[in-house]
């Protein structure tokens, strides 16, 4: 799992606390990463599950892209999983955040 917990703490009560509860279980949380040259990060390896929890929606847009392309060539086999967790709730249902990730 790939996430910031930095911006956890100030967005979601909880943030935290669940990267903690993650980071017991076993997944690998690594901070501070960017969605765009994920490839090129040294601390980053080829996962089974990419979780990708959305930043604001007034940025996602230009994130999106990116992210699917790196997270792609970090499948560490083609069975691999991207998870991608959305607000369905209004204003954010409104975007077309798919155009231009197939």
């Amino acid at each position: 799992m790939l996430c910031m917990v930095e911006e956890l703490g100030r967005n979601y009560n909880n943030g935290k606390v669940n990267v903690e509860e993650l980071e017991r279980l076993g997944c690998t949380v690594v901070r501070g990463v960017n969605v765009h040259s994920m490839t090129a990060d040294d601390r980053l390896a080829h996962y089974d599950i990419i979780i990708f929890n959305f930043p604001h929606a007034g940025k996602r847009d230009k994130v999106f892209g990116g992210f699917m392309e790196s997270a792609r060539e970090m499948m560490k086999d083609e069975d691999g999983e991207i998870h991608i967790t959305l607000n369905t709730l209004p204003p954010f249902n409104k975007r077309d955040i798919y155009k231009g990730s197939s």
